[in-house]
């Protein structure tokens, strides 16, 4: 459950030259879509703990017959605890309707992993390779990491795996902030 109530979204420009310098950015513009950052007000909502698992897909697939993600004969990505890859948008908001679930806005979404204190990582402001799967960079996974393996990166509402190993639909089409 994340409780009703403000958060700050988005970046500002100190976030955004942070960011710059820390990743070795070519360019601040890379970043200017996620400005200005900006006060939100959300109801309160549930959202899950973990990722969505290859297992968990696979069952929605046979029960369904939706189409099957291009990854789902890649050993490398088929573990049953591994989160899914390669889905469509339309094939997650198929399995969240299935489910009786739905995606998250956008501000649900970032709320959810950031907390109230626009935080850069679920779990504070200093990078940690060992928080989350990131390329292999202090853990032991070059590919994605089954869900909940980096207990320790979890956000303030207790969501896992909100930094690194996959990128996460939304209900929202990616677009800078009006």
């Amino acid at each position: 459950l994340v409780p009703k109530g403000p958060f700050v979204m988005g970046s500002s420009e100190k976030d955004i030259e942070w960011a710059a310098l820390n990743f070795h950015s070519e360019t601040l513009e890379w970043y200017r879509d996620e400005t200005p950052a900006h006060i939100v007000t959300l109801k309160a909502f549930k959202i899950d703990k973990y990722e969505v698992t290859f297992g968990e897909y696979q069952i929605f697939i046979e029960a369904t017959g939706s189409p099957v993600p291009r990854e789902l004969a890649n050993s490398r990505f088929n573990n049953p605890r591994q989160p899914i890859i390669a889905v469509s948008w339309q094939g997650a908001k198929d399995y969240c309707l299935w489910k009786k679930k739905r995606l998250p806005t956008e501000a649900e979404w970032e709320k959810a992993a950031r907390g109230t204190d626009a935080r850069y990582y679920p779990w504070g402001n200093e990078p940690d390779a060992l928080n989350a799967n990131i390329r292999g960079m202090g853990d032991s996974f070059r590919n994605t990491s089954p869900v909940g393996k980096f207990p320790e990166g979890a956000s303030p509402y207790g969501a896992q795996d909100m930094s690194g190993n996959v990128w996460e639909w939304t209900d929202e089409w990616y677009k800078p902030y009006p």
